[in-house]
């Protein structure tokens, strides 16, 4: 655990399996604490977490879960005793679309297959990604959930902090913002030390687009202090910007070079390049590839959408090639 503020403290709760090695909770102490982001659902990160309440004497806290990955919401279910557990409409939405049966996540999968991903790397990379992820989620519905709306406001110790919705990463993705101090506990909105995926949502139209124009909008907010939910803190926010969107725009320009005829999204995600296994697509583990082809079906949507592209569906199967003017 690490100071930051007087009053605000840093956890490194341990991802277990994960590349991502650690998710960053972060503690508001005072009245009415508070807990950003949580872990995955097990002993290890449990422990942790549970250690850094235990040592800064919470015993009821409420949490803020910018985001439903598992990384970040797996651990409410071990906190019964809160004062509620604060996420975004959005997110809440895919809550109860989806507790008590995976069909949220079934139809993503599907939408994978129909965009080219072999049937049995779609079988490993699932059965990678429920031992890793899915299968540490809380059972959500016994959660006292609180939904959240962009300027809805917590007040948390001695700090009243507003919350900005940031879809992207996921539908309903949302930071929060100490408008006095200039902090802003961005979640996997803003990452300095990774790119934050950006892949399909059943929820969310042109993902890409949308992440583009939340991270726009955080030009318009002073920020000085940058609390991301993995990798280093601080960093330069808006030159951070830039950069992530410089990114995507590099990819964009890799995928119209890559579309050769009409070609699926998993065709084009082996034809460009990525940082995994030096770009040996060959080499990529299953789950790898899951992610891969999600990022890459949200650029050929954001293609489609600017004119570029044409989608065929053929079969049950997308195919995208250019529109030539």
């Amino acid at each position: 655990m690490e100071k930051i503020f007087d009053d605000v403290y840093l956890v490194h709760v341990p991802l277990p399996k994960s590349p991502l090695k650690y998710v960053n909770s972060y503690i508001i102490t005072g009245e009415k604490p508070l807990v950003i982001d949580t872990g995955f659902n097990t002993e290890e990160s449990y422990s942790v977490l549970n250690d850094a309440l235990s040592e800064l004497k919470i015993k009821r806290p409420s949490f803020f879960i910018t985001h439903i990955h598992a990384d970040h919401i797996g651990l409410i279910g071990r906190f019964p005793e809160n004062y509620g557990v604060h996420i975004s409409e959005e997110e809440y939405k895919i809550i109860e679309d989806s507790s008590g049966t995976n069909d949220y996540w079934l139809r993503m999968n599907e939408y994978l297959m129909r965009n080219g991903l072999p049937e049995e790397d779609l079988k490993i990379a699932f059965r990678i990604l429920n031992s890793i992820f899915v299968g540490t989620y809380p059972d959500l519905l016994k959660i006292n959930f609180i939904s959240m709306k962009e300027g809805s406001v917590i007040t948390t110790g001695n700090r009243k902090l507003r919350v900005l919705i940031t879809p992207g990463h996921s539908p309903g993705h949302a930071c929060l913002y100490d408008e006095r101090d200039e902090i802003l506990f961005s979640g996997d909105h803003i990452l300095f030390t990774i790119t934050p995926n950006i892949t399909w949502w059943p929820s969310l139209q042109n993902s890409l687009e949308r992440y583009i124009i939340s991270l726009e909008k955080m030009k318009e907010i002073r920020i000085r202090d940058t609390l991301p939910g993995h990798g280093e803190i601080g960093g330069e926010p808006y030159k951070r910007i830039e950069e992530i969107i410089e990114h995507h725009k590099k990819r964009l320009n890799e995928i119209m070079g890559a579309l050769d005829g009409e070609l699926n999204a998993f065709q084009v995600a082996a034809s460009i390049k990525w940082n995994v296994m030096n770009g040996e697509w060959n080499l990529f583990p299953k789950m790898q590839k899951y992610f891969a082809l999600g990022e890459t079906i949200a650029h050929l949507i954001y293609l489609e959408n600017m004119g570029l592209l044409s989608r065929i569906e053929r079969n049950g199967k997308i195919y995208y090639k250019k529109i030539l003017k």
